[in-house]
């Protein structure tokens, strides 16, 4: 049997713009040597824009890519402490403030030909930013349970990341065509600021390693495209956490060497595109 694949020439511009419905689950982890002793768990549900850029030149591909949800006020965020033993000491739900969460990234890659698939390898770089604070809500300690009213949390997170992709694009018919894409990060670096209002205390995250894997699909009717993409993502080992009183007179941070910093993020998007 001979397998034929050649290299996709095609010199040209194009321009997507999508948009859709994002669910996102943000958790944020701490952990002592022995058990886990904190989780904070921020849910969004986000209308989101992306526009994306291409430029083919030969058999090369580049992409630049931005991607931004609208503030809104519609998810959740829980924060449980956790005893030595595993069993809950403290539990609190509050509504999740979306302040802001965007994504910008940039591809490199070269297409394959194959009768009437073409295959794009890529190489990769993203960097996302995100922040949520947490409102109002109920705290409840043992039998106790009470209301509090305010922002409690807020939490920034940045993270930089590199990527292999793999495109595909398979043609039906003239007018129908099929994409599918899969993507891996061996690693990444993320820097985290948790603020605690009522405990007057900030910590500062850094984290390293871990892995995020994803895929998508895309389904084409001339200009008019279906998306439906997923992610996930979680941090290695290799992190620690400073603390610091609030406030500008604060003293320096301490660095927590009992604590192991975490996270773990998965993300839902289903939208509509129009490319040009």
């Amino acid at each position: 049997m001979c397998i034929s694949v050649k290299a996709y020439a095609e010199d040209c511009f194009s321009h997507k713009f999508s948009c859709g419905i994002k669910a996102k689950q943000v958790c944020e982890l701490v952990n002592t040597k022995y058990s886990l002793l904190s989780k904070l768990v921020w849910e969004t549900t986000a209308f989101t824009f992306c526009f994306e850029e291409s430029i083919s030149f030969s058999s090369f591909q580049f992409n630049l890519g931005v991607n931004t949800a609208i503030p809104n006020t519609c998810g959740t965020m829980t924060d449980s402490d956790y005893y030595m033993s595993g069993s809950l000491s403290q539990y609190s739900e509050h509504s999740n403030h979306l302040e802001y969460d965007w994504c910008f990234w940039c591809d490199a890659g070269y297409k394959l030909a194959f009768r009437n698939l073409v295959i794009v390898p890529m190489l990769s770089a993203e960097i996302q930013n995100r922040k949520f604070s947490a409102w109002n809500g109920c705290i409840q300690k043992n039998e106790e349970k009470y209301d509090i009213v305010g922002n409690g949390i807020s939490y920034k997170q940045m993270i930089f990341m590199p990527l292999v992709k793999v495109n595909m694009n398979y043609m039906i018919k003239s007018r129908f065509n099929i994409q599918g894409s899969v993507r891996y990060s061996p690693f990444f670096y993320a820097n985290c600021i948790d603020v605690h209002y009522f405990r007057n205390k900030v910590f500062f995250d850094e984290l390293n390693g871990g892995f995020c894997i994803g895929g998508e699909i895309r389904l084409y009717f001339q200009h008019i495209g279906f998306i439906i993409s997923y992610d996930y993502m979680k941090s290695g080992s290799n992190a620690n956490t400073k603390s610091r009183n609030t406030g500008v007179d604060s003293a320096e941070s301490i660095m927590l060497t009992n604590y192991t910093p975490a996270i773990e993020l998965s993300s839902f998007y289903i939208g509509i595109e129009l490319c040009l």
